[in-house]
């Protein structure tokens, strides 16, 4: 079972969680958590869990936790997986051993959505970027993922469009750390929305020092109906 854990107040609530799927379901569940919160206290999280977490992968996680799924069903070692942390047992069975494989910074590719139950789900969460030039020292970006990293403008209309021709027209949020970090870049992708003729709604998080009037009218013109702004005091590293 995985449990995102992105926010510290979920801390507790997450440990919580995975104590209950272990009272349910039994205890040879395997629970693995992820997320910001996660990454940055990973060690913390795994003793205070007392055993109901049984994995942690830090960073940008979806190629840890496949490797880590592989690795359990084959009884593999799994102390080379990058980005996955957990506790062993020495000889000495009252005291545990944190094992931790070194960082990774990854790129998925789209999610299996035909896995998911698409009709539950209010809006589609969807990513242009990962990462942030940014250095807020209130932010868990950084924590997270290390490189800036951008999709082709084609390649995410085209997930767009594959979301409606397949589930129906919803809500789309961008997920993007700073959505207009790269200016050029939003233009592009709104400039392709606007081209294929769809007719979307979507919103955003960025920052009031990387918006102009003429870039929010492109956002308006091409679905955009609201803006979540962060601070703009940091200054974006070079």
């Amino acid at each position: 079972m995985g449990i995102s854990c992105n926010y510290s107040p979920l801390h507790n609530p997450t440990i919580r969680l995975a104590a209950a799927i272990k009272q349910a379901l039994g205890s040879e569940i395997i629970v693995a958590v992820g997320g910001n919160h996660a990454t940055a206290t990973h060690e913390y999280l795994l003793r205070s869990s007392q055993g109901s977490v049984n994995y942690l992968c830090k960073g940008e996680g979806e190629t840890s936790l496949v490797e880590l799924v592989e690795g359990i069903s084959a009884g593999a070692q799994l102390e080379s997986i990058r980005g996955i942390s957990f506790f062993t047992r020495g000889r000495d069975p009252t005291r545990k051993r944190l094992r931790t494989g070194p960082g990774r910074s990854q790129y998925a590719s789209p999610p299996c959505l035909h896995l998911a139950p698409m009709a539950k789900y209010k809006r589609y969460n969807i990513i242009s970027s990962r990462g942030c030039p940014y250095v807020c020292t209130y932010c868990a970006s950084k924590v997270i993922a290390t490189r800036l990293r951008y999709r082709s403008p084609v390649n995410v209309v085209d997930e767009i469009e594959h979301l409606l021709t397949t589930y129906g027209q919803k809500h789309f949020w961008f997920s993007d750390d700073t959505f207009t970090a790269n200016i050029k870049h939003s233009m592009d992708l709104m400039d392709e929305i606007i081209r294929r003729n769809l007719s979307i709604t979507w919103s955003c998080l960025t920052r009031v020092n990387v918006t102009s009037r003429d870039l929010l009218r492109r956002m308006k013109s091409s679905g955009c109906t609201y803006v979540s702004y962060a601070s703009s005091r940091e200054t974006a590293r070079s």
